[in-house]
């Protein structure tokens, strides 16, 4: 049932790119922000924040800010690492604001409550957006980005009107989830239905005769969406969850066995990160013929991301090792630190303008720096003498099991 909130997102996402309540929220934050430096920075920022909140789509959100804010940061003299980082940046607080897609996603996989979830995700992703405040606007002192005049009251008050119906629209998912009213899946309907009213009736922007189209594109978006996601999930299973459950039951038994099993398992995992790879980036692909073809970025972005989850994979034998010597503390820390790190990075990665691919140029360093570190202490703590080598017949008894 969970899942049945990523096309009512997709929905809301394309409605929102056909007409202008984006639009009209984006300019009203840039002229309340626009007497500080980096003020339309600022604003492409709490914008993406606010949009992820009505459809917890990354995708979506960095695709409709990056036609609207980034022409108007390149006109207005912002360097094109520099925005494109903060629209991706700003793309990827909808992992942690409600209502989040891989937060549905996550809950369906695990059993938790979805309500839960939003609400854990809250706090973090608010207080992640400030910290990407601050650094964009440090980013644009030192940059030497140019402050504009204060707006009047009278050109806050148009432009507050102009944005309020569209403010509306998160009163109603975050008040229908968190008051009880609604399921996060009926909130995100009854969202949906009030953004095609506002298209149609209340600005004028969108027809009738453009909802079957609307419906068929939010169709093609979905099936892309869960043909990764399904792919993904089924070589993550392999990788993590099956891997991992060999690893802890067997080293259980037999501790002499730990070092046979981890190089083994870590050939495993390594192998399924680039098999899963194959189709994604193929499906990919595909689908962007004739319509948005992916650019040598967005390609290495992904690229770079799926690299970081093999290295993530090969991080969480080390951390099953930890599980059957009891001293499940360690990987606990470690990821709380990791989780700190990755804020952090990301920041630099921003002020320094390498964009979206440093963004998930971060992801592989953090993984990389978990997985060395999570290593080193095995080796300190427990005695793994070997033999390390590769075997073949354990590695197809694995994969059979």
């Amino acid at each position: 049932d969970v899942l049945v909130a990523g096309p009512r997102s997709l929905f809301m996402g394309t409605v929102g790119e056909r007409t202008n309540i984006v639009n009209r929220l984006f300019f009203s934050i840039q002229l309340a922000a626009r007497n500080l430096p980096g003020s339309m920075a600022v604003a492409a920022l709490a914008t993406c924040a606010v949009f992820a909140t009505a459809t917890g789509i990354v995708g979506a959100v960095v695709t409709l800010m990056g036609m609207l804010a980034l022409p108007a940061m390149l006109k207005a003299g912002y360097e094109h690492k520099f925005a494109s980082g903060v629209i991706c940046a700003g793309g990827c607080l909808g992992i942690l604001i409600p209502p989040s897609i891989v937060m549905v996603v996550y809950a369906a996989a695990t059993d938790v409550s979805v309500g839960r979830m939003f609400m854990a995700g809250v706090i973090p992703g608010i207080i992640a957006g400030l910290m990407l405040m601050i650094g964009i606007y440090v980013a644009a002192r030192i940059k030497g980005l140019p402050a504009q005049p204060r707006a009047s009251l009278a050109e806050l008050i148009s432009s507050g009107r102009e944005a309020s119906w569209g403010l509306l629209l998160i009163v109603i998912i975050m008040g229908g989830i968190y008051g009880g009213i609604f399921t996060p899946t009926e909130a995100g309907v009854v969202a949906s239905i009030y953004a095609g009213f506002l298209a149609i009736v209340v600005y004028g922007e969108m027809s009738w005769r453009e909802v079957p189209d609307i419906l068929w594109e939010t169709l093609r978006h979905t099936i892309r969406v869960m043909f990764v996601i399904a792919t993904a999930g089924f070589f993550d299973i392999i990788s993590n969850f099956g891997l991992n459950i060999l690893l802890t039951r067997d080293v259980s038994q037999d501790r002499g066995q730990a070092s046979r099993y981890l190089l083994n398992t870590s050939v495993l995992r390594l192998g399924t990160g680039f098999v899963g790879a194959l189709p994604i980036l193929s499906w990919v692909g595909f689908t962007s013929l004739g319509s948005h073809p992916p650019t040598a970025a967005e390609l290495t972005a992904i690229i770079f991301i799926m690299m970081g989850m093999v290295f993530s994979g090969m991080a969480q034998g080390v951390t099953g090792l930890f599980y059957v010597y009891e001293k499940a503390e360690v990987p606990a820390a470690m990821t709380t630190a990791t989780t700190i790190l990755k804020v952090g990075f990301g920041v630099l990665a921003l002020l320094f303008g390498f964009g979206f691919v440093g963004l998930a140029a971060v992801s592989i360093l953090t993984n990389i720096i978990t997985l060395t570190v999570l290593t080193l202490l095995a080796f300190r703590s427990f005695d793994l003498p070997g033999p390390w080598r590769v075997d073949w017949g354990l590695q197809r008894q694995m994969v059979s099991k």
